[in-house]
């Protein structure tokens, strides 16, 4: 929603090409106990008269065991300010059978790995990276780092070979891949098949985070039709502005306090509003038209609320 350089090493420019999702997500399974009171004692003052024998009956059967508590969906995960622990997030989900779940193990990882993860024999530490900070925003960003650091301790300290193993196991994992990341380097390697199947996946997966992460192939996909309508370009432009939008109404974590806005804040010194308010920051040159965006989050959000599967004419017609 998507070598390993040593941050201490590395200053930030090569922070502002990492890529967000745009997602997920970690939601935590609650449910009620449905366990039956305690019946009351009976009266002990007079004892009751012993019934005849024809007069007893078997007792009822023992009720049926309750049905064992559904988990709640996995798809936000990854954005949720309630998973301080990252690392906890990836080993736990790595190698579920869930897709959606593995993608989220997949952010959490890329959230902190190259970021956080220090050379061998260094201590980890945010600190070269916020001695790098540029003024404007630096407080904002400073903090936004700290708290992304803490998240991501689970990786800081861990050996190089194991990050390494890590990384191999996603590369290796193609359900674990964003699907956002994967229809956009489809479209580079001149082959749009494999793009739109991406798109559709990520459409039809039940997952806001892959939702999200289709923001900006919209633009992509009407350029190369631009030439057959070029009014298809401020279009796309709304469209892509509203596909992060419908991942929040969709359950995407989208609060200031989620890993997409803190990471937006870190990164490109985006820190004021909720998610939604800084993914705008994006378009201040050119913004697209406030009505065309939202009525194409109402397009976009009743195509994946029928659940027929999608694909990618339904995200750019």
């Amino acid at each position: 929603m998507n070598a390993v350089p040593a941050p201490r090493h590395r200053p930030l420019p090569w922070l502002t090409g990492a890529a967000l999702v745009a997602a997920g997500v970690l939601l935590v399974a609650l449910w009620d106990s449905d366990e039956p009171r305690p019946q009351a004692l009976p009266s002990l003052a007079r004892p009751a008269p012993l019934p005849h024998p024809r007069a007893i009956r078997r007792p009822p059967p023992p009720p049926a065991p309750a049905a064992a508590p559904r988990p709640a969906p996995v798809q936000a995960m990854v954005f949720d300010g309630a998973a301080p622990d990252l690392r906890w997030l990836h080993d736990e989900y790595a190698d579920s059978g869930d897709p959606r779940a593995r993608r989220m193990a997949a952010r959490a990882f890329q959230a902190c790995v190259p970021l956080f993860v220090a050379a061998a024999g260094e201590t980890p530490s945010p600190e070269a990276l916020i001695a790098s900070l540029p003024a404007a925003q630096r407080y904002e960003r400073e903090q936004a780092l700290r708290t992304l650091f803490a998240r991501c301790q689970g990786f800081a300290g861990e050996r190089p070979e194991v990050i390494a193993a890590m990384q191999a196991q996603l590369r290796q994992d193609r359900a674990a891949q964003d699907l956002g990341t994967r229809a956009g380097q489809a479209l580079v390697n001149g082959d749009p098949e494999g793009a739109a199947r991406a798109i559709s996946a990520a459409l039809s997966a039940n997952d806001p985070a892959a939702v999200a992460s289709l923001g900006g192939i919209a633009v992509r996909l009407a350029r190369l039709r631009a030439d057959a309508d070029p009014s298809l370009l401020p279009r796309a432009a709304a469209i892509d502005a509203a596909l992060p939008l419908v991942a929040c109404d969709f359950g995407l974590d989208c609060s200031a306090q989620s890993l997409a806005a803190m990471q937006l804040c870190a990164i490109e010194g985006a820190c004021d509003g909720d998610l939604a308010a800084r993914l705008a920051t994006r378009f201040a040159a050119t913004p697209p038209d406030p009505a065309m965006v939202e009525a194409e989050r109402n397009r976009l959000r009743a195509l994946l609320a029928s659940g027929r599967p999608l694909a990618a004419n339904d995200l750019l017609p």
